[in-house]
């Protein structure tokens, strides 16, 4: 275990977790976006992977630069792994309560999309942007929980 810490200390003190992390991040998800849309034309029926590659490092670097942008894209990073472990023990409990699919086809993308906005206001609020002094450990966490409650109550027991 010794060697794994040593590692990571290593790695921490090269910024590997402070610039290239989020570069890849940030250079992946460009790079995904441009080839999917392909915005910057194509070539024999496919994507300039190219054109895609260097916007892609281009907004990446630049990205990086800036010291707030990696700062915010590590807060964000940390929270929606954090949301991911949440959405997946979801998926264990409906699975354990035999829930094999839902009617309505909106549900998994609108949980999905209120997931994203809790972790982006959440994320915006622990680094300073949005103020949550009225609210507390104390009261935050019984009322996701009595909410989740309720909301697993409500679509066991409805017709």
């Amino acid at each position: 275990m010794p060697f794994v810490q040593d590692v990571l200390l290593f790695w921490i003190k090269l910024g590997v977790l402070d610039v290239v992390l989020p570069f890849l991040l940030v250079f992946t998800v460009t790079y995904a976006i441009l080839d999917r849309t392909r915005v910057l034309g194509e070539r024999d029926g496919g994507p300039r992977k190219n054109y895609n590659a260097t916007v892609a490092v281009c907004i990446a670097l630049i990205s990086v630069a800036v010291l707030s942008t990696v700062k915010t894209i590590t807060l964000i990073a940390q929270y929606s792994a954090i949301a991911l472990i949440v959405l997946v023990l979801f998926w264990l409990i409906f699975g354990l309560l035999g829930i094999k699919g839902f009617k309505n086809k909106h549900v998994v993308p609108v949980l999905g999309m209120l997931v994203t906005g809790v972790v982006a206001v959440y994320a915006l609020g622990a680094w300073g942007w949005l103020s949550f002094s009225w609210l507390n450990g104390y009261v935050l966490g019984p009322v996701i929980i009595v909410g989740v409650l309720v909301l697993l109550v409500w679509y066991v027991t409805r017709k």
